[in-house]
């Protein structure tokens, strides 16, 4: 018997039907050191052979956020970012000019989350963090600039 992908795996565990381009698309970002923007996936999708528009990305990776698979990180002044969340709780440091992005080592709002769902009458279903600045190269970059 064939294993299964863990994307193919992570959409089933989801409820949804396991299909070529959600696959593709899940096991791009699955594989992606850094945040994606839907054009950047579809023109990986494209160098990889598979044949679909521009328009099935986006309701793809609408599809998968919705389901809780992925998260949408808006950053300054430019277009929407997609993370895997399949590979488990993450926060980021993303650079605004590069779009680098690291990951953080530890989840610092968990207490914090727990005290506000407390205080506010909330039940904390999840939450998600995303700090922006500049990647130490962009800070010497700029430098060399001045």
């Amino acid at each position: 018997m064939k294993e299964q992908q863990p994307s193919s795996q992570l959409l089933k565990k989801a409820g949804l039907k396991v299909t070529r381009q959600r696959t593709a698309i899940l096991d791009i970002l699955l594989a992606a050191d850094s945040s994606l923007t839907a054009d950047e996936l579809y023109l990986m999708l494209k160098k990889q052979g598979h044949r679909l528009g521009l328009s099935t990305v986006y309701r793809t990776l609408s599809l998968l956020e919705e389901y809780g698979l992925i998260p949408r990180v808006g950053l300054p002044g430019s277009s929407q970012r997609f993370f895997p969340k399949a590979a488990g709780h993450r926060h980021h440091l993303i650079c605004t000019q590069c779009r680098a992005s690291v990951e953080l080592d530890r989840c610092p709002l968990g207490e914090f989350s727990t005290e506000m769902g407390d205080r506010y009458g909330f039940a904390i279903t999840g939450h998600a963090l995303e700090i922006f600045g500049l990647c130490p190269k962009c800070q010497e970059k700029g430098r060399e600039d001045v």
